[in-house]
């Protein structure tokens, strides 16, 4: 098993109202670890739906 401080990512995928937030929420909360809430859409908002693989 990795040591405690190794950075973990897990991205979860899917359409509206699947229940992604959720099970996001439980697996860092059965983890112990940190959750961090969805940015994409306040980000495309504000910026615009055109992004390149830096802006991600």
């Amino acid at each position: 098993m990795p040591h405690k401080s190794a950075i973990k990512r897990i991205l979860i995928t899917g359409p509206e109202s699947s229940g992604k937030t959720t099970l996001a929420r439980s697996l860092a909360e059965a983890q112990d670890e940190p959750w961090v809430p969805e940015y994409a859409r306040e980000y495309l908002e504000k910026y615009g739906p055109d992004y390149t693989l830096n802006d991600l």
